[in-house]
């Protein structure tokens, strides 16, 4: 198995698996808001199409098309709200036209409930620290580059986590603590539609192992700011693991493994 197919493979995997572990809990939340206060309920959504051509002529050796992207996408959002209660959802169904294949990707899928200083949100949630200039510094949260750098919409660079995240606001300072049970790896690009230099491409027995879900592995990610005179001061703080993945090869170096290192 190449490299390639060896990603493309996970990454397959781990949208099925985010699927699963979140719309239920977006169904119910939804169905709880539509009906129990209609008048709350609303959506929308749009439809936009995303290309990226190459204009080199020159393609990988795997791939023979000018084409990096091409989709036909439907985006929806659901909001819902009941008191203190708010549950938000956006999906966006689209058509890869590369592949010919039909997905549905659950990207927000959240509920917030927020009873006073304190506020609340659990699901699925894109989570965003210390953004400048597209350079992740405090950002330590989920990336897909293979998205980002294929051209497509700069909202799509982000990948949603699966967690608790929770605000204490004060005037002194404000807290933010967000605690993320199921590790999600950075989505990184590969040589079927990027030009990639592979050292080790005569390996072909490749796996990849992650950091098992228990209470000793979650992540931890914790940041105190305030305003002061139109800036925003920030302490950060973060316990988990490296997004990118190091190699891990076996003695006869006959087969390698992915790990992700504590952070």
């Amino acid at each position: 198995m190449s490299d390639d197919e060896y990603t493309e493979g996970l990454w397959d995997k781990r949208k099925a698996e985010r699927m699963i572990k979140v719309r239920l809990i977006v169904l119910i939340a939804l169905a709880y808001f539509e009906t129990s206060s209609a008048q709350d309920f609303s959506w929308h959504g749009y439809v936009q199409t995303n290309y990226s051509v190459r204009t080199t002529g020159l393609s990988p050796d795997s791939n023979k098309t000018d084409f990096l992207w091409a989709d036909h996408r439907f985006q929806l959002k659901f909001t819902g709200s009941e008191g203190t209660a708010r549950a938000f959802a956006k999906i966006d169904l689209f058509q890869n036209a590369l592949k010919k294949q039909h997905e549905l990707e659950i990207r927000e899928a959240y509920v917030d409930y927020s009873p006073g200083r304190f506020d609340f949100r659990v699901g699925r949630q894109i989570i965003t620290w210390g953004l400048g200039d597209l350079i992740f510094i405090n950002d330590i949260f989920p990336k897909d580059w293979q998205a980002f750098f294929s051209g497509r919409p700069v909202e799509y660079l982000k990948i949603g986590v699966d967690g608790v995240k929770s605000t204490l606001t004060y005037p002194l300072v404000s807290i933010e603590l967000a605690v993320l049970p199921f590790f999600e790896p950075d989505n990184f690009p590969t040589s079927r539609d990027f030009f990639l230099y592979d050292p080790l491409s005569r390996v072909t027995n490749r796996s990849e192992k992650r950091p098992d879900l228990s209470l000793q592995n979650s992540e931890q990610a914790l940041r105190l700011y305030r305003n002061f005179r139109g800036y925003e001061i920030s302490l950060y703080g973060y316990r988990g693991f490296f997004r990118t993945p190091s190699i891990m090869l076996d003695s006869a170096s006959s087969s390698l493994t992915y790990i992700f290192p504590k952070l």
